[in-house]
């Protein structure tokens, strides 16, 4: 009997690793798919006549589900010229399929790992200055797990809020501060937007849009140029502290798939870094084609191209 028990505990002590492996590359491959096939989607639609840009926006329920929303560009304002400075980076959420990740897996931008090496952004050597700032995350930025208290810049800086854009032409449109618009139709009852659930408002005064000329935050009126009817119908995600300001989220390329139950667990915001560094799944997105490609796992991911 001592020898069975041995035996079997030696199986078990092999299989077990073996399974595990097995259903992190399952639950990392359903990611990729959902990512792949959501993305080819909207990058047609974006490249369909009639529309503006299109893209995902990703995002964390009040459940903590990380959640994807089709987004589309107004392109009725967008082309007004009078409208296009304020609304050019407006999106409105559709009524398209809302798709979750499968737990306890999530996806964070790649520069939520980047670091900043001589005023150079490892993730982008080739900017300098204020621009490559904007792809660091700080260590509260990083640690943030309430979307409701947003750390830092106006703008929000939630690693698991954020867009992927595409133009009319198909190339993926990086560094743009996205404003969600969902449509609040029951404001009475409910704060939330109808398909995000996020806080939304139709008193919305401005937003902040990055500028590295002129500094981290500028000023732009939402509501310029608009009819009085068009202004009680702007239902826009706003930071629940002040309901006139606007909240954007940041369009990126690469993404980093990883287990939240484990990179909760991971300690200090730097430890936390490092475990994004160490342990994530990258995946890059091809500007021009759209292609998703999957990469190696490890620090060099804060590195690659």
């Amino acid at each position: 009997m001592v020898i069975v028990v041995a035996v079997i505990l030696l199986i078990v002590g092999i299989v077990l690793p073996a399974a595990s492996t097995m259903w992190k590359e399952r639950r990392i491959a359903e990611a990729q798919n959902t990512i792949s096939g959501m993305l080819m989607t909207v990058r047609a639609r974006a490249m369909q006549d009639n529309f503006g840009d299109s893209g995902l926006f990703f995002y964390v329920d009040e459940a903590g589900v990380q959640r994807i929303a089709a987004i589309t560009q107004d392109a009725s304002k967008a082309a007004d010229p009078v409208k296009r400075e304020a609304w050019a980076n407006v999106f409105n959420v559709t009524s398209d399929r809302n798709y979750t990740l499968p737990a306890p897996m999530r996806v964070v931008p790649r520069y939520a790992v980047c670091d900043n090496e001589n005023n150079k952004s490892t993730c982008h050597p080739d900017k300098l200055g204020p621009d490559a700032a904007y792809d660091l995350f700080r260590e509260d930025e990083l640690a943030n797990n309430d979307f409701n208290t947003p750390a830092g810049d106006q703008a929000q800086r939630h690693r698991n809020f954020f867009t992927m854009i595409y133009s009319s032409s198909g190339q993926l449109r990086v560094r743009r501060d996205v404003l969600i618009r969902d449509l609040d139709a029951d404001a009475d009852d409910n704060p939330g937007g109808d398909v995000t659930g996020l806080h939304a408002a139709d008193e919305v005064n401005n937003y902040y849009r990055r500028d590295p000329t002129l500094g981290p935050k500028e000023p732009i009126d939402l509501a310029a140029g608009l009819s009085q009817k068009e202004r009680e119908s702007i239902d826009v995600v706003v930071d629940p502290k002040d309901p006139t300001i606007a909240l954007n989220f940041p369009s990126v390329d690469g993404l980093l798939v990883y287990d939240e139950s484990l990179f909760s667990n991971a300690g200090t915001a730097e430890q936390k870094r490092q475990f994004l560094l160490d342990a994530a799944q990258p995946f890059y997105v091809h500007r021009l084609t759209g292609a998703v490609i999957r990469g190696p796992v490890g620090e060099t991911v804060a590195k690659a191209p």
